[in-house]
């Protein structure tokens, strides 16, 4: 999987994480994404700021929801595999 997170004026590096086998049909585990948010998110988000992403299944995870709302980062709910937040085909 790759991921990345861009704002206004901020962008992160695209970061790889590889296919974890144990996980749900050998995907990406939520201690594997929190890992990625822990190492990125605090280069890019500000106070105040907002999160975006879709559902799927690694994003909605209760470790992964616990873990934005320890940090009081505000998610805006959007619907799985929503065309409306393809935001990266613009960049």
């Amino acid at each position: 999987m790759f991921w990345a997170v861009f704002g206004y004026s901020k962008r992160t590096e695209l970061a790889t994480i590889p296919s974890n086998p144990a996980s749900a049909q050998g995907g990406v585990s939520a201690r594997q994404y929190i890992e990625v948010l822990e190492e990125y998110i605090p280069t890019i988000l500000e106070t105040d700021t907002f999160f975006i992403h879709d559902n799927i299944q690694v994003y909605i995870a209760i470790l992964v929801q616990e873990w934005f709302a320890e940090r009081d980062i505000n998610i805006i709910d959007h619907p799985p595999f929503s065309p409306d937040i393809n935001l990266i085909k613009n960049l």
